[in-house]
């Protein structure tokens, strides 16, 4: 969304110092699970470019990618498309695991605010189809990036 005001340095800097002084609230904050992609990479891959990086996980960690199918969501964001939400994978003991890194299936869901969904392999590999034919250059760009996110961050096997 576009920015309305323009940011100041010195007041996010301020902001910064008040937040890194108030250790109660830091204590609180739950710390992120591994790998730990930093958040600006990470974003691009949680909405819109989450099939491929899905696929290169399947290829390169033997993964079983899925989709979310989105049924319902929170009341909040009840005008959301229904269907297709997300790609992610799943490891041998089926713990879910996307750019975020490994975590549950349900901290997953939360975090698209979907109340009702099913898993399917079948939506993740039609999706990914789509994507292929319809935009072949860009598939395969993101589709690298993601091999060289795994590459660098993914130890998992």
């Amino acid at each position: 969304m576009p920015i309305r005001i323009k940011p100041c340095e010195t007041k996010i800097e301020e902001a910064q110092f008040l937040i890194r002084k108030n250790t109660d609230f830091l204590g609180r904050i739950p710390l992120r699970n591994e790998p730990k992609v930093p958040a600006f990479i990470a974003i691009k891959f949680s909405h819109g470019n989450c099939c491929p990086f899905a696929t290169a996980l399947c290829d390169l960690k033997g993964y079983k990618p899925v989709a979310i199918i989105a049924k319902e969501y929170i009341r909040q964001l009840g005008y959301s498309r229904i269907g297709y939400a997300h790609s992610f994978v799943l490891d041998q003991d089926n713990n879910a695991i996307d750019i975020w890194g490994k975590d549950s299936l349900e901290n997953i869901i939360q975090r698209y605010g979907i109340t009702k969904y099913e898993l399917s392999e079948s939506e993740h590999y039609a999706v990914n189809i789509r994507l292929k034919t319809n935009s072949p250059e860009k598939y395969n760009e993101i589709y690298e990036e993601s091999v060289a996110i795994i590459n660098e961050y993914f130890w998992l096997n």
